[in-house]
């Protein structure tokens, strides 16, 4: 059976299959931190200027988080704010 015919179907457990990009897990604070709160993602201050490492606010959490460079105890890094 040929996979690229138009009515050929493939198993999504098919162990040839692997993705295109390496995934890794998500960060569970997106999910658990309490409005109003927030968390701190270390980042160089090279990396801020050049606006690289900024954490990337998920699709399910977008409009309930905002994300600020910041100093935290000495340590720079990206500051993000439950809103909503």
């Amino acid at each position: 059976m040929n996979i690229f015919e138009t009515d050929a179907y493939i198993d999504p457990n098919d162990p040839r299959l692997t993705p295109y990009k390496s995934t890794s897990k998500q960060d569970p604070r997106w999910d658990t931190t309490p409005v109003g709160m927030c968390f701190f993602v270390p980042a160089t201050d090279a990396e801020i200027k050049q606006n690289r490492k900024r954490p990337s606010i998920p699709a399910r959490c977008q409009g309930r988080f905002r994300t600020k460079a910041y100093r935290f105890d000495g340590n720079v890094g990206y500051l993000v704010t439950r809103l909503k």
